[in-house]
């Protein structure tokens, strides 16, 4: 029976009523097979575990720690005058729900009649073309919105829609001569919308009004400012420094940008490209300098100064922005032959750049007179350049270097059984042939297989090597982060210091100071750019009617999709959402009247009748307990979603769950569900390679320690890895390693959060 998972999303605050809807992670467990829960009590292995000593609540257990700064973090404000308000004005979402007419709950969907309409249109626009649009149409449905894709499409262009987009054409000479002796042209059309429009429909964006700050700070944890954090970009040292630079009452916006590179093959693809990124970006010169006044969500208009800042891309599209070649940093002046060397070098000068420009292949430089980011104001294109996550750690380092390394030590057929008999986990991927035969490695495979890297091969491999590991693994997971600290950007160092007295890239030397400047690295991932690309680009030419003019039909189509967004986002500002419970399970028990016996056999849940009457005795006391019986029935449910959040845990008991159920009518009523769980020992072993925790099953009185406790007690599953030595047990495998292994290692690289509370 096999453990699922469904990552649906929700973050816990200290008491489960205030429990928020944003940014959840929500845990499927298919409690058949049994899987690993960390509970918030510890308990004395010499002791039964009674209910009535558990704490009833996990706020004593839990320091949260949010995504967005709370309050209790000390913040130094910018000083100086920033952000300053000319004046007031009502945003789009204000102006739509005023439209709106009183009284008349429909007119909330307008220009369709009712919710219904709406949600048809939705999924008819989102998935599907004109012309199944039009066969969609002719069906003899009652009541039909429209009777072709032209009436449907009419419709939504009643809705507020974005921006203009602007077809422009570039005449190119290419290299190759005609047969009047003159170079062949070609005329190349650039789709694009004006930056500055770009940002006035964020800044002014209501549904952002919950995220949006406007003035930069410093943010600590603690009272004495010694120790800072790092998280969104507001808490960087960049907007801080920037901010210094404008006129006074000015606002900084960051502008990022993000591209996937294109086949140049020629200089005359070089000089293409920058020419082509300058058009667009050059209403970021005037705007950049003098300001311009924007709405904000809050509806106050300011100054606002649109500045790039960030430039998402991978390896070869940095050296194309930094106009240098790929055997060179593209963002320091490293020598090629220090780049395994751990010292700071100087970081790359945009005046020196443009002065030496003209010099063709001189400091290993591509000849590009005039680069787009030449008159960019307050931007230093060299500092914008950020860390790839995807494509130098995930893809790079840790797939075409770590792994092929560790393949070559330890045998394709040892890697391979260890990966075949991983435990079940919630969201993790498993390698049921292992990972020889991938046939095609995508981001995805790359961090599931860095989840469970270090514990599978702890014990397998030697200890120097498994330093290397751990150490470069630390690293990776330390970049991943949301919110950084001084104190995990010294470990993440500390770490790279460890790697480096083994193996040296250099790459890695700029993910610290880069996140100092601009907030954690997870912000500017390459996977993003990747997945708008598919979005906007491979699904709108699928979605296409016919090949002739192609990118104008993208266009249309994206017009209408942003069109359908902007609706979907003034319907989620107009009904929130209500905060959801900390877990759920299904409404309807799947599996009704199951019997002790079942319970028993089929959960390996041995010692349920005695648990049972221990849990009761422990509730109600033995006076007013109804004893349980053999012939008593009970419903037994599939999955608990448990809803987790960024949290920090000082302590924790880890558990097996075997069975989750309610109890019979005639115990009388009990606020929540009930889990039958087998207790593993505390966390105090520690393996001092790995830095990983080792388990082993908590016995008391020679048999397995178990107990009932009520699931609002369980916080989130781990997850828990077999300690296997050099050689596997051949008759181990993922449902089967749970039982018949005794020692486990406590998987800390399972999620960030994880990694985070137990390192």
């Amino acid at each position: 029976m096999d453990t699922d998972i469904q990552d649906v999303g929700s973050v816990f605050d200290c008491d489960p009523q205030d429990w928020q809807s944003e940014s959840e992670l929500d845990f499927s467990l298919d409690l058949h097979e049994g899987n690993f829960i960390q509970h918030l009590c510890t308990h004395d292995e010499s002791e039964p575990c009674d209910l009535h000593e558990l704490p009833q609540t996990k706020c004593a257990w839990v320091d949260d720690v949010p995504s967005r700064l709370s309050e209790a973090h000390l913040t130094e404000k910018f000083v100086g005058i920033a952000a300053k308000i000319l004046g007031s004005c009502k945003t789009v979402f204000e102006l739509m729900e005023a439209a709106e007419t009183p009284g008349n709950a429909d007119s909330l969907w307008v220009p369709f009649h009712n919710e219904a309409e709406w949600e048809l249109v939705c999924f008819l626009v989102k998935n599907i073309g004109h012309i199944r649009m039009d066969k969609f149409s002719k069906l003899d449905i009652n009541g039909m919105l429209f009777e072709n894709a032209h009436s449907l499409l009419k419709y939504v262009d009643k809705l507020h829609t974005g921006l203009a987009w602007t077809c422009e054409m570039i005449d190119v000479e290419g290299d190759i001569i005609a047969e009047d002796g003159t170079l062949k042209h070609k005329q190349l059309e650039l789709w694009w919308h004006d930056p500055v429009e770009c940002m006035q429909e964020l800044m002014g964006n209501p549904a952002f009004w919950e995220v949006m700050l406007y003035v930069p700070k410093h943010a600590y944890t603690d009272a004495k400012g010694e120790n800072c954090i790092y998280d969104e970009m507001w808490t960087g040292d960049w907007w801080w420094n920037v901010q210094k630079k404008l006129p006074e009452g000015a606002m900084v916006a960051p502008v990022i940008l993000l591209s996937d590179k294109m086949t140049l093959p020629s200089l005359v693809g070089y000089h293409l490209f920058h020419h082509a990124m300058s058009l667009p970006l050059h209403p970021l010169m005037d705007a950049g300098c003098q300001g311009r006044e924007m709405i904000c969500t809050d509806g106050y208009l300011c100054s606002v100064h649109p500045i790039l800042t960030t430039y998402i891309a991978d390896f070869p599209e940095q050296c194309l922005v930094a106009c240098n070649k790929e055997s060179r940093c593209p963002c320091c002046l490293v020598q090629s032959n220090k780049c395994g060397d751990l010292e700071d070098w100087a970081s790359c000068s945009m005046a020196n750049m443009l002065k030496t420009l003209q010099k063709f292949d001189v400091k290993g430089l591509h000849a590009v007179f005039d680069p787009f980011w030449k008159e960019l104001p307050f931007t230093n294109i060299f500092a914008c350049l950020t860390p790839n996550i995807l494509h130098q750690l995930h893809k790079g380092i840790f797939h075409d270097h770590l792994l092929q390394w560790c393949m070559s030590i330890v045998s394709e057929k040892e890697i391979n059984a260890c990966f075949q008999a991983i435990t079940q986990y919630p969201t993790l991927c498993h390698f049921k042939k292992g990972v020889s035969s991938v046939s095609q490695w995508t981001g995805t495979e790359h961090k599931e297989m860095q989840r469970v890297f270090v514990s599978l091969l702890a014990g397998a491999v030697d200890d120097h090597v498994l330093i290397v590991i751990h150490s470069l693994l630390d690293f990776i997971f330390y970049a991943q982060l949301q919110q950084h600290m001084d104190t995990t950007l010294a470990a993440m160092k500390a770490s790279l210091k460890t790697f480096h007295n083994h193996k040296h890239i250099h790459s890695l030397q700029h993910y610290i100071s880069l996140i100092q400047a601009l907030g954690s690295a997870d912000s500017y991932n390459t996977k993003y750019p990747e997945q708008l690309h598919i979005d906007y680009g491979k699904d709108s030419y699928h979605c296409r009617d016919n090949k002739h003019n192609y990118v104008e039909q993208m266009a249309l189509w994206l017009q209408c999709q942003e069109a359908m967004h902007y609706k979907s986002a003034y319907l989620a500002w107009r009904r929130p959402c209500a905060a959801t419970s900390h877990y759920k399970v299904a409404k309807t028990p799947p599996h009704c009247h199951v019997s002790i016996d079942c319970i028993e056999n089929d959960y390996l849940a041995l010692e349920f009748l005695p648990t049972l009457e221990q849990f009761l005795v422990s509730q109600l006391g033995q006076c007013q307990v109804i004893q349980p019986i053999r012939s008593d029935w009970f419903d037994v449910y599939n999955h608990l979603y448990v809803v987790t959040g960024p949290s920090i845990i000082s302590g924790v008991q880890l558990a097996q769950v075997r069975v989750i159920f309610n109890l019979p009518d005639h115990f009388g009523s009990y606020p929540h569900p009930l889990a039958y769980i087998k207790w593993f020992t505390a966390l105090q072993q520690c393996d001092l390679v790995s830095s990983l925790y080792i388990i082993t099953h908590s016995t008391r009185n020679h048999c397995c320690n178990v107990a009932v406790i009520s699931i609002d007690h369980i916080i989130c599953p781990c997850h828990l890895l077999v300690w296997c030595g050099r050689e596997i047990g051949k008759d181990w495998t993922t449902d089967s390693v749970l039982e018949k292994a005794t020692s486990f290692y406590v998987n800390s690289y399972i999620d960030l959060d994880t990694f985070l509370s137990l390192e």
